[in-house]
């Protein structure tokens, strides 16, 4: 990712997006929080901070729905158990594939809010009106 911001900006931009507080940020830095304040403001470092923080939230996003995966082959597995527990598994796995799935928008500003909703509104058209016809 390309950036204008030294070392230090860059470093304390990493530190904010990982959640520490900007009071941590400037202890750690050894830096005034004036001067942190100050680099918030910088068009620059905010443009940084929120692609470090999509980054984030894409990756944690990649590993729950891994782990989410996981926990429904887990209860697929449940099954073959003991009826107590294949009827619990059973009901699980009914409740969460139940659910309405509603993709998330990308996290990257390639589409735009309104391009994606357009597009979600006319899958969901698509949808309703093959419904209708069968």
């Amino acid at each position: 990712m390309q950036t204008k911001l030294n070392a230090k900006q860059q470093l304390a931009a990493q530190q904010l997006a990982s959640g520490l507080t900007g009071r941590q940020v400037a202890k750690a830095l050894n830096i005034n929080p004036a001067t942190l304040s100050g680099w918030r403001q910088r068009i620059d470092f905010q443009l940084y901070l929120h692609e470090l923080t999509a980054q984030a939230e894409q990756t944690l996003t990649e590993s729950l729905t891994g782990l989410r995966l996981r926990a429904l082959e887990c209860l697929g597995e449940l099954l073959d158990a003991s009826p107590p527990i294949a009827l619990k598994a059973a009901t699980a796995i009914l409740q969460t594939t139940l659910r309405n799935y509603e993709p998330l928008p990308p996290s990257r500003p390639a589409v735009d809010a309104t391009a994606w909703n357009g597009m979600l509104e006319a899958l969901k058209n698509a949808n309703h009106a093959e419904a209708e016809a069968t």
